[in-house]
């Protein structure tokens, strides 16, 4: 494996150029200020022919801000942050992603809503008292965020690399 920079906005080296069954693109709304198209063609040409992308942002319109009590006060900084956020061009676009990537050559377009819950309800036995009690607090949750309640989760991501000499894993507790 071997990992290289390379600025979305200009055109991909020729040796990457068709090299990929899946591309993964994260979060890159918010360096775009106007049409995504450009950047988005040029990610385009990553690909295989049938190739699949994957691109995940944030919807910016449906941003809140909560607090865990009534005697926490808002801090400013996060209302700036917010605010800043709501302003920027990809809150408009984000959520016509769909339309752009089939006025461009994909097809098979697939929107998905992820929310923790549902990844752990998906994670859960099936008939398991516990992935019901999921499921049916999922509808629950999508309906009180609505009306602006605010709940968040971290999501962490790992990355590693295993050694080499295989005969010498060992697992510390």
């Amino acid at each position: 494996m071997s990992l290289r920079t390379w600025n979305f906005v200009s055109e991909p080296p020729i040796s990457l150029q068709g090299k990929f069954d899946i591309v993964h693109i994260r979060l890159i709304g918010i360096t775009i200020d106007h049409d995504p198209t450009p950047a988005m063609r040029n990610i385009a040409k990553l690909l295989k022919p049938n190739g699949y992308l994957q691109w995940e942002e944030m919807d910016l319109t449906q941003s809140i801000i909560a607090t865990a009590d009534d005697t926490i006060h808002m801090v400013d900084a996060v209302a700036r942050m917010n605010a800043l956020m709501k302003t920027h061009d990809a809150s408009v676009w984000v959520l016509d992603i769909p339309r752009i990537l089939e006025k461009n050559g994909f097809c098979d377009v697939r929107r998905f809503d992820v929310l923790a819950w549902a990844e752990i309800a998906a994670s859960l036995p099936e008939g398991s008292p516990k992935k019901e009690q999921f499921v049916r607090l999922i509808e629950e949750v999508r309906e009180e965020t609505g009306k602006g309640v605010g709940h968040g989760l971290a999501k962490l991501v790992f990355v590693a690399k295993r050694d080499g000499d295989v005969g010498t894993v060992s697992v510390e507790g």
